[in-house]
Formats: structure tokens, C-alpha cells, sequence
């Protein structure tokens, strides 16, 4: 059974360099749409038995940068294992999930970048938060 419930998982190269925040994708009969990168939490720990600090899955991957990201969904459909992600849109090409998810990992990160994500609509409001508190 999947470790980390409704995740999809892809073998396609789409990683946190590939991926940017506000990609369209269909994907079946569903459109999607990236909203933010993914924080890694206790959740994984508690799966994998990772008990003490030195081997905490969340901060491996929170260090890693290799948490993935999260989707809203713009047109409720059905897909199913191995349906194609197909990316219809990239209005921003310049914002990486990974490039995002550096505005809050990193102390120095250049403060005009901080407020493009501040301001972009595409971006999930719990990250223009992140980076309004910067």
C-alpha cells in the first residue's frame, strides 16, 4: 500500500528543478495546477520508524529539498496509473518548486525574489505568507 496516501508518484523527470509553481498539467481527465512545494512532516518519521534526530526522515528530506509539492485542482476529473502528464501551461518559468521552497529554508535569498513570491497569485497563501514574514 502507498506510504504517503494521496501523493502521486511519477518516474516521468518531473523533480523540484523541473516543476514550477502555477504548471497546469492534465492528467487524465483532471486539470491540476502546482500550488506550492511540499514541508515535510512527522508523518514521516512515524512511517518509516525513524526515531531519533540524527535519522529523521523530515529533516533529510527538508534538507534535501526533495519534499515534492502540492496541487489544487482546477477541473475535477479521473486518472489512473499511467496516465501522462501532459503540461498545458508554465507562467512561470523562473519559479521552481525548489527555487520556492529555498524562500524559507535559506537566511540569505534575494529580496527581490522574496517579493515576486509575496505577490504571486499562483502561489499558495501559506507561502506568499512565508514570504511576507521574511
Amino acid at each position: 500500500s502507498p506510504g504517503f496516501g494521496e501523493n502521486i508518484a511519477t518516474s516521468c523527470g518531473m523533480t523540484e528543478d523541473t516543476v514550477c509553481i502555477g504548471d497546469v498539467y492534465k492528467l487524465g481527465t483532471a486539470t491540476i495546477q502546482v500550488s506550492m512545494p511540499r514541508a515535510p512532516c512527522f508523518h514521516l518519521n512515524h512511517r518509516f520508524q525513524a526515531r531519533d534526530r540524527a535519522h529523521l526522515l523530515s529533516i533529510l528530506v527538508e534538507t534535501q529539498q526533495k519534499a515534492g509539492w502540492l496541487y489544487r485542482v482546477l477541473e475535477a476529473g479521473k486518472f489512473k496509473a499511467g496516465d501522462e502528464f501532459v503540461l498545458v501551461e508554465r507562467p512561470l518559468p523562473n519559479m521552481s518548486v525548489k527555487f520556492a521552497h529555498r524562500m524559507v529554508s535559506e537566511t540569505k535569498f534575494p529580496l527581490d525574489a522574496v517579493k515576486e513570491m509575496k505577490d504571486c497569485a499562483l502561489l499558495a497563501e501559506k507561502w506568499r505568507k512565508y514570504a511576507r514574514e521574511r
